[in-house]
This record gives C-alpha cells, structure tokens and sequence, in this order.
C-alpha cells in the first residue's frame, strides 16, 4: 500500500508540472492580443491626430501664402495703378467672384444686392428703359413690337422702325445685346433715337420708365393661336391661366403655336407649370439629379388645360434651360406635337441662390435635370423634327407653309 501511495505520488509531480506549462502560453497571447489592440487603437488615433495637423498646417501655410500674396498685389495696386482705385467693398467682392469663378462654372457666381435684385428683375422682366423688343434683320436692328402704354410706344415708334442712332452715335456694326444695354437707363432719364421709317429718317427723345413687360401672351391669326413666352418669371402660372382661359373662351382658335424662341429660361418650378398645360397631370415633366440623389418633377391638374389642341412648337439656339424642360416634356408626352427651327442651347443644369450671413448670394449649380425619358441635355440641346436655319422668320414660315395634316413644310 506503501508503494502505491509513493507511485501516486510520485506521478502527480509531473502531471501538475505539465499543467501549469499548458496555462501559460494562453496567458502569453490573452496578453499579448490585448495589448496589440491597445497598440493598434493607439495608432489609429496617432495617425488621425498627425493627419488633423498636416491638414492644418497645410491650410495655414496656404492662407498664410494667399494673405501675403494678397497684400502683395494690393501694395502693387496702390503703388503703380493709373485708374481710379475701387474701395474696399469693391475689392471684398472682387475677391468672392474669383472664388466662386474657380469652379469653371458658367452658370455659378458670388451676387451682391443689386446683382440679385437685377437677375430676379431680368427674370420677372422688369426693368428700366422704354418698353421695345428688338430684332436683328436684313435691314438691321428693327423695332419688333412696342409694350402698350409704354414710353416706346407712345413716343410714336413703330414695329418695323429701322434704328439707325443712339444718343448721337451710330449703331452700325452692334449687335442686338450692345443696343438693348443703351436703351436701357435709369427711370427718368432720356434716350435720343433716331430711325429710318420708309427711306424717311426720324428723331425721337424719350424718357425712360420702369417696364413690366408681359411673361406670356397671345396673338391670333386666322385660326391659330400664337402663345409668346419671354421669361419663366415668378408670375408665369398667372397669366399662364390667363391666356389659356382666353383660349379656351374663344371658337376661333383651333390650332396653337407656342413660341420659345430667345427665351433663355428662368424659374424650374415655371416650366413644370407651362408644362402642365399641355399634357396630362401626373406625368414627369422633368428628373432632377443632384448630391442628394433624384427628385421627379411631376406635371399638376389646371383649371384649364390645352392639350386637346393640336401643337406646333418654335425653338432656336437662345431657346435654354426652363424652355427646353418644356419643349423635351411635350414632346416625350405628346406624339402629335412638331417642334420646328433650331437646336436648343443645351442648359441642362438648376441653379439655386442661397442668401449669404454677409448679405450677399451665392448661385450655384446644385443639379442636373434629365427629360422624363433620363436622357441628359447640358450642352446637347433638343434638336427640333423640322429644322429651319434661314434667316427668314421662322414663325412666317411656318404661317405660310405649315400643313397641319401631313405635318411637314409644303409650298403654297
């Protein structure tokens, strides 16, 4: 009994001594593992913090560089420049422009008060002057329509008067965007013009005045309505209803014309109401693409609706952005609607104007529209199913030779 008390105790010694080597490797790599993460975590925060202070010390050393380059160019400036130096909100502004400018965007910009007042007015089609539209011919620049009851109009001047001066100086040789900038003047002050009217020169002197000029309107010719929009300005739903009720009322017409030649566009939500008009509700009008993913533009139920009517739509290559909304929703929606003369601009992109903490705006390109189809337009435009590049008017052209049966051009 001896002996086997001795033999049990004998083999116990290496049991516990195996025992105690097999715990320690697991407490080796328990450690080891919890310490490597304690490293690892470590190093993440590490490699956060040095990124932190490059980022840092790289915006330091580039606004300590600009700053100094800044007062640099301002010393030169001051110390060189002949003209006459602008003051500091100049320069302050100046300055938001270049930043806005590096984004290469045409359509993007940095807008002081009067700025935005001015591109709200442009859109709204108010502004200051005599109340003339104008077009390029043959003859030259020709008065095309005067608003009623504006100096334009009852100064004596007539649609089709050829101008030959303004305020002394010859008109030759400019172009329809350099004479419009000098009709336009402050309220109250007063333009010279002098006009051929049949081979007879005449002088007028008006006086300028605030102009609203019409975002739509309607002329008739035969039986054919013609509906004119200039601008997709705030009011553009308004007088939308307006002349579709005056349609509607009259038996007269059977036919319309919508004419989107040199509108160059103006309010999103304007185009998707004009757009209503011509087809069904709850159609997407337009698909907007933008960081925050995409958003349907859908058409709205009116009071009035025009879509019975057969439609012919003139466009040209100032035809842009809310116009071509338009032009390429009809047309997705509508097989019986002919487009007619040019390619559209290709503006394809929305801009949003966000007020500034300084007082200021920022415009800025914040999405992409696409037609109800997906396909893009920026820079592409929407090509018209009967293209017309004559100089001719494309509106006679159509009045004379459209047949509204077969649809095409035919001679008469």
């Amino acid at each position: 009994m001896n002996n086997l008390s001795l033999q049990s105790q004998v083999d116990s010694k290496p049991s516990e001594e195996l025992k105690t080597w097999s715990i320690k490797p697991k407490k080796f790599w328990s450690y080891f593992g919890h310490n490597v993460s304690v490293l690892i975590a470590l190093g993440i925060v590490f490699v956060f913090l040095v990124s932190i202070l490059l980022t840092f010390s790289y915006n330091s050393t580039c606004n300590h560089t600009y700053n100094r380059t800044k007062k640099e160019i301002l010393n030169l400036v001051d110390q060189h420049y002949i003209g006459e130096m602008p003051d500091k909100q100049d320069f302050f502004e100046g300055e938001l422009r270049g930043l806005v400018s590096a984004l290469g965007d045409p359509f993007s910009s940095f807008l002081n008060q009067k700025d935005n007042e001015n591109f709200k007015n442009n859109i709204d089609q108010k502004y200051e002057g005599i109340g003339v539209r104008l077009k390029e011919t043959e003859l030259g620049i020709i008065i095309l329509e005067t608003l009623p009851n504006s100096p334009a109009s009852e100064s004596g001047l007539l649609p089709g008067d050829v101008i030959i001066a303004l305020d002394g100086e010859s008109i030759q040789n400019k172009t329809v965007n350099e004479i419009s900038s000098k009709i336009l003047g402050e309220e109250g002050t007063v333009l010279q013009m002098v006009v051929l009217r049949s081979g007879q020169e005449i002088e007028f002197f008006i006086t300028r005045a605030q102009i609203t000029s019409p975002l739509v309107s309607l002329r008739i010719e035969d039986d054919i309505g013609i509906i004119t929009l200039s601008s997709f300005g705030s009011n553009i739903d308004t007088e939308m209803l307006i002349v579709a009720s005056e349609i509607e009322q009259n038996p007269k017409i059977k036919k319309l014309i919508l004419d989107l030649r040199d509108n160059t566009g103006g309010m999103f939500s304007g185009a998707v109401a004009v757009s209503s008009y011509f087809i069904e509700p709850n159609l997407t009008v337009a698909i907007e693409r933008s960081k925050k993913g995409e958003k349907i533009d859908i058409s709205a139920q009116k009071e009035v609706s025009l879509k019975k009517y057969p439609l012919i739509i003139l466009t040209n290559q100032k035809t842009a952005s809310a116009s071509e909304i338009v032009v390429a929703a009809i047309k997705y929606h509508r097989d019986d609607v002919i487009s007619v003369g040019q390619t559209t601009f290709g503006k394809g992109v929305v801009q949003t104007i966000f007020q500034l903490r300084s007082g200021g705006f920022l415009r800025l390109t914040t999405a992409e529209w696409l037609s109800p189809n997906g396909t893009a337009i920026n820079k592409i435009g929407v090509k018209p199913d009967i293209e017309i590049n004559s100089q001719e008017d494309t509106l006679q052209i159509v009045l004379n030779s459209f047949d509204w049966e077969s649809k095409q051009l035919v001679e008469k």
